[in-house]
């Protein structure tokens, strides 16, 4: 029996957007202690292998101090055997650091587009790693559509940057490649380890939060696994890593007339989701249909966020304003102008350009009554 890790999307020297370098560079330790768990826990439970499924990387532009500390993490895993498919986001095949550093003996990397293969043996348990570097959807489908495993007495793996979502019809089903297990990569981050009778494929998510793009269940899959009779044997489980969650959540205000309403709402909001915690990340998006005079008191829900201790809060306006179109459309004054100006977004299909344009317009139209206030410097009322 041979135990297995398959992650993907550790994402180092990733650019991080947030207020202060200092949080920045706590985002970049929470990224690396995530990436040492992983490390203690296949040192602790004698993991023959590690599958990385693309993006180790963020970017093709590496820091020394990033390559070091990878170096020396591999190096202190002598016993365990690193297997890496290079990702979209750091350049896939034209990788310069997979074409040009030299790695550990333990780490093994795919260069090339073109499906290849590594052979392992631990302890007698042959074990025959499929694999390659991003290049374009289209080379996972031909290369899998014409790959059939030659040996059905080792366990095969494949391990890909890609999806199930890119394979073409003909190869629809990996379980007709030979395949036993398929270590890949879901675009939107989602995680999860599924079984299809005569193969087992897994998506391992993110191993930490770093955007709201993310989904909150990353980690890493474990995998124990043995070929008995040629027929595969496998147990599998979700291990998480994320030290920090990144969140967001949807509040509706509709017919929210005054800041007093936006607060009350705001409070219900907090004492109802405590489950959130200290230390996420949260993004508040505001929704509904609400008055146009009203502009959320911003400073005033960033101080009730402050006291929840969320690492970073940030909001997100997006409440339609209640204006008579209609009648704006003929109004021949300046608002009217305003208006047709910004028609053709207000009126868009697209609902993210229409709520971003109505919310322009409702700025506008309060600018124009002078009832509005200019934000402060640091974003705040």
């Amino acid at each position: 029996m041979i135990k297995l890790i398959h992650c993907s999307d550790v994402r180092f020297d990733m650019s991080l957007k947030l207020p202060s370098a200092s949080m920045a560079a706590v985002r970049r330790e929470d990224m690396k202690s995530s990436f040492d768990s992983l490390l203690k826990y296949a040192k602790e439970n004698e993991i023959n292998l590690v599958l990385i499924s693309g993006n180790l990387f963020d970017g093709k532009n590496i820091s020394r101090q990033t390559l070091e500390y990878l170096i020396g993490a591999f190096q202190s895993c002598p016993e365990c055997e690193f297997v890496i498919s290079p990702g979209k986001d750091e350049g896939g095949a034209s990788c310069p650091v997979y074409q040009n550093v030299d790695f550990p003996e333990n780490v093994s990397i795919f260069k090339s587009a073109e499906i290849s293969s590594f052979d392992f043996d631990f302890d007698g348990e042959k074990v025959k790693v499929y694999g390659q570097a991003y290049a374009d959807p289209s080379y996972f489908a031909s290369e899998t559509e014409k790959l059939r495993c030659g040996s059905s007495d080792a366990i095969n793996i494949l391990v890909s940057p890609y999806g199930v979502e890119a394979l073409s019809d003909k190869a629809r089903s990996l379980s007709q490649t030979g395949i036993d297990y398929a270590a890949l990569r879901e675009g939107t981050g989602s995680c999860g380890i599924f079984d299809e009778g005569d193969m087992w494929y897994s998506y391992a998510g993110v191993l930490e939060m770093l955007c709201f793009e993310d989904t909150p269940d990353g980690g890493f899959a474990l995998v124990e696994a043995q070929k008995k009779n040629n027929e595969f044997i496998c147990k599998p489980r979700l291990v998480n890593t994320v030290k920090k969650r990144c969140l967001v959540r949807r509040l509706a205000i509709s017919g929210a007339v005054s800041e007093e309403d936006v607060i009350n709402a705001t409070a219900r909001f907090f004492s109802e989701n405590r489950e959130i915690g200290e230390n996420a990340l949260l993004r508040l998006v505001y929704t509904g249909d609400v008055l146009p005079q009203l502009i959320l008191p911003e400073k005033k829900i960033k101080s009730m966020a402050k006291e929840k201790n969320f690492f970073y809060f940030e909001i997100i306006d997006e409440t339609v304003p209640l204006y008579n179109y209609e009648q704006l459309s003929d109004d021949p004054t300046i608002k009217g102008a305003l208006f047709n100006a910004f028609r053709p977004q207000i009126c868009s299909s697209d609902p993210e350009v229409r709520s971003k344009a109505a919310n322009a317009f409702r700025v506008g139209m309060v600018a124009l009554e002078g009832k509005y206030a200019a934000p402060s410097a640091n974003g705040e009322e």
